[in-house]
């Protein structure tokens, strides 16, 4: 249930292309959550930062009892079908 009003509430947020993962775990009375949001793949660092602190700040508005999120920012892929990670080489 929470981690599905996270992920809609991340997902409403200007900038944000899709939230891919969204977790929220109880810690004692508090609830933590973790998401992984994609943005444009031509934005700048600290543009991509900008958006992840107005996830942040409207998940501890929107969600009850939600005491720490980690946003973890992706840029969108240029061909979706054609996803590489850092490190690794297409032969």
């Amino acid at each position: 249930m929470f981690a599905h009003q996270s992920q809609t509430t991340a997902a409403e947020v200007p900038g944000v292309i899709a939230v891919r993962r969204a977790r929220a775990r109880w810690s004692g009375h508090r609830l933590e959550a973790d998401l992984d949001i994609t943005v444009d793949s031509t934005l700048t660092v600290n543009d991509g930062h900008r958006i992840a602190e107005a996830v942040h700040d409207t998940l501890r508005r929107g969600v009850p009892h939600l005491d720490h999120a980690s946003i973890h920012v992706t840029p969108e892929a240029p061909n979706p079908t054609s996803h590489t990670h850092a490190g690794t080489r297409e032969d």
